[in-house]
């Protein structure tokens, strides 16, 4: 466990807690270390960050599976003027039966805010441009994708990468195939995601199956985490 507590001390942006199974939490003073006296958990947390209720609910299911010895994270909602949301994370050393663990609440906020600013662009996109755009949101650890496009969300009936090999709509011109596919790629995503890309933008020439004519087309890709 202090290996945790020194590790989670070193962490940047994070304040760190020892939190025991019956429900106690010690808080690390973020600037010196010193750590506070032992205190019930969802109170402390509850009146240090003055949390919603939806937060508590989520502070007494992460608490839940702490007494149980399993790791946990959770979101919480501070009462604050402009409220922030914090991530926090408990941990279990590896192995044996620890009656503690090692926590850090970390600030997320600007995940939840690049959220609500992609749903916004979406939710413009689907009221303000013509059917013929083509919209959709990807969760890119499983592939799944749902259509948000002409004013209703309808779920993709091949994973992501399947539709992009055999799209019924759009059949890629020949000399921009293997490119525009490859970067379109589920795990290509991902990886510029988490390579830190926030998006890009293609163009490419597609023949329209519906009517055979080829057409120029554009793509905006916007990339962003979706907090747990």
């Amino acid at each position: 466990l202090n290996e945790h507590l020194s590790a989670a001390v070193s962490a940047a942006d994070a304040r760190v807690f020892e939190l025991r199974r019956d429900g106690a939490i010690k808080l690390f003073d973020s600037a010196d270390g010193r750590p506070s006296e032992w205190q019930d958990a969802k109170s402390c947390l509850l009146s240090a960050y003055r949390c919603s209720s939806i937060s508590a609910k989520a502070i007494d299911e992460g608490l839940e599976a702490a007494a149980a010895g399993e790791n946990s994270v959770f979101d919480i909602k501070t009462g604050e003027e402009p409220p922030r949301w914090l991530r926090v994370r408990i941990t279990f050393p590896k192995g044996g039966d620890s009656a503690s663990a090692a926590g850090t609440i970390a600030d997320v906020s600007g995940e939840y805010e690049m959220r609500m600013r992609a749903q916004r662009e979406e939710k413009y996109l689907a009221d303000m441009l013509p059917s013929s755009i083509f919209i959709c949101r990807i969760e890119l650890d499983t592939g799944s994708w749902v259509n948000i496009g002409g004013g209703e969300s309808r779920p993709g009936s091949l994973t992501w990468n399947e539709m992009l090999e055999n799209s019924s709509v759009t059949e890629i011109d020949a000399a921009f195939r293997e490119s525009v596919i490859s970067r379109l790629r589920q795990e290509k995503l991902l990886d510029e995601l988490r390579g830190g890309s926030d998006g890009f933008s293609l163009e490419y020439r597609a023949r329209i199956r519906q009517s055979g004519e080829f057409k120029w087309l554009g793509m905006n890709v916007r990339l962003y985490f979706e907090p747990s």
